[in-house]
Order: C-alpha cells, then sequence, then structure tokens
C-alpha cells in the first residue's frame, strides 16, 4: 500500500470497523437499516461507487463530516497524505502570506464551517483544496482587491511602483512545474496592479517568457498596504519531454514587477531568489507567466 494513503484508508478502517461492531451489536437490523450495514458488508465497494459519483470540482463552504473524510458544501470528500492543500489565510497560519496546509489542519479549518474552498475530487479522494477565503496581514478577509480603482472618497488610485512592492516566490504543489509569484505592498498607499511580471531567467534566454493571455484579468485591481498580488510561473513542460534549451541550477531570476510606462524610476528589475533558495530547471521554450490576480486560486490555475 503506498504510504500517500495511509490516512484515507486508516480513515475507512475505522468508519467499517465501526459499522461492524453496530451490525454485531443489532443483528436484527437489516439490511435496509442503515449505512452502517452497508459499510459492514462491502465497504470497500460501496466507498468506491459514492466516490465515483461525486468525481469533480467543487466550491462552497468546508465542513467536518468524520476522521479524513470532510464536505465541500454538500459534496463530501476523502483527504489523503498527497492532497495538495493551498491556503490564503484561511484555513491554517495567520493570514500573513499564503502556504501550504497539513491535513489535521485542514481538519481543524473544517471544524469551523467558516472557511470557503474549492476541491478537485478524483475517485473520491479530494486531490486539491485550494482556499477561496484571502485574507490580509491583519487576519481579516481581504476586500481589497475588488478591481475598483477609486478610493471612499472617490479619488483615482495611482498604479503601484517598483519600490512599493516586496517580490517573493513560493512553491506551489499544482499545477506541477510551477512557482507562485507574491508582490506585497509594503507602502502605506493603496495602488493598482493592471499589468503581469516581465521575467528575465538567464542570458540564454532568446526572449521575455511568454505571458498567459488567458489570465488577463478584466480590469485592475486595487492593492492595500499589507495585501498580495499573484502570478504563476510555470517552468517546465509538464510532460517533461520538451527538449529545448534548458537554464540548469536557477536560484534567483529578475523581475520587473509593472510596466515601465508606469514607473519610470531607475529601478525596474528585481531580484527574486527562487522558493528557498534552491536550484530549480527551467525550460526556456516552456517557461511562462501569467498576469497579476487578486486571488492565489486564480493565478494557480494558469
Amino acid at each position: 500500500m503506498s504510504p500517500n494513503r495511509v490516512r484515507l484508508f486508516t480513515s475507512i478502517g475505522l468508519l467499517a470497523t465501526v459499522g461492524i461492531f453496530l451490525t454485531a451489536c443489532n443483528p436484527d437490523a437489516g439490511s435496509s437499516s442503515s449505512a452502517a450495514s452497508a459499510v459492514s458488508e462491502t465497504p470497500g465497494k460501496t466507498a468506491v461507487k459514492t466516490a465515483r459519483s461525486t468525481d469533480g470540482t467543487f466550491s462552497g463552504t468546508l465542513s467536518y463530516w468524520a476522521p479524513g473524510k470532510l464536505r465541500v458544501g454538500k459534496r463530501a470528500f476523502w483527504v489523503a497524505e498527497d492532497t495538495a492543500i493551498q491556503n490564503s489565510g484561511g484555513l491554517c497560519g495567520n493570514g500573513s502570506s499564503p502556504k501550504i496546509c497539513t491535513a489535521d489542519e485542514l481538519d481543524a479549518a473544517a471544524k469551523k464551517k467558516s472557511v470557503k474552498v474549492k476541491v478537485t475530487i478524483k475517485s473520491g479522494i479530494a486531490t486539491t483544496v485550494i482556499d477561496q477565503t484571502p485574507r490580509s496581514s491583519t487576519g481579516e478577509p481581504n476586500q481589497g482587491n475588488t478591481g475598483n480603482n477609486s478610493g471612499n472618497n472617490g479619488t483615482r488610485i495611482s498604479a503601484c511602483l517598483v519600490k512599493d512592492l516586496k517580490l517573493q516566490s513560493q512553491t506551489m504543489s499544482r499545477p506541477i512545474n510551477h512557482i507562485m509569484l507574491v508582490a506585497t505592498n509594503q507602502s502605506s498607499r493603496a495602488c493598482t496592479i493592471s499589468s503581469y511580471p516581465f521575467l528575465f531567467i538567464s542570458d540564454d534566454q532568446n526572449a521575455p517568457p511568454r505571458i498567459v493571455e488567458e489570465s488577463k484579468p478584466k480590469s485592475a485591481f486595487v492593492v492595500k498596504p499589507n495585501e498580495h498580488a499573484f502570478a504563476s510561473i510555470n517552468l517546465q513542460d509538464a510532460t517533461g519531454e520538451s527538449d529545448g534549451p534548458q537554464a540548469k541550477g536557477i536560484t534567483k531570476f529578475q523581475v520587473g514587477p509593472v510596466p515601465r510606462k508606469d514607473d519610470n524610476t531607475s529601478q525596474s528589475m528585481v531580484t527574486v531568489a527562487t522558493p528557498g533558495g534552491k536550484p530549480v530547471d527551467v525550460d526556456l521554450d516552456v517557461v511562462s507567466v501569467s498576469y497579476w490576480l487578486a486571488d492565489p486560486n486564480d493565478a494557480a490555475s494558469w
């Protein structure tokens, strides 16, 4: 048995044991009395039949059902050790920055019944759980990134400058071969972002990385102080079969977070380390970057 499924099958075993115990205590209950008898008879087949009927991607409130089993809205799903759980402030941590949550943290969040998530389910098992409750650095819901470029008094909010933004990269478990670029507004004013980050990976690249035009938001959005904008970077072909030129062992790269027309200062490019400073290989024919987006879940979809 794969170690990645230990959490899942331990939970199934627990539920099956409970079902057998209840059946033994009430032998006259009959085959149609409860789900417990169904589990005691054919726990594996029952689980698979239920699982296939709930496959897909679903959004809603996260809630707790049983050990290792949660709900998104009314859809039940199992959680495995290799389920990718991506947080933006509602699931775990203090909301100051995105992170990867543990399965135990997911259980704890589910019991609160207040977190919105998007869950992709395959064969009844969650492959990804993505937090859809962005938070600010204070832990409050992030209401700043709305696409409205005007302040409370109707004044126009100006574009973010390079000096306004602190850049960092973070790991992404899904999609594979991607990293997340996070821009935090470190200034004391709100500003708007409407473009994409310009990337310079290596002297070997013949052209700038491709921009994922499909990711372009409908309008510029406001980034309040200490809040974030997100862009995903695709480093490699998902199949691993591309034979394009490679930039090997990259530990840092250059980012122009805003177009030069929006910021005429001398500081136009910023050096950003790879996640944890760990070396990565970049396929220079494949590398691409999304637009800046207000929601990390949207950025992760590209």
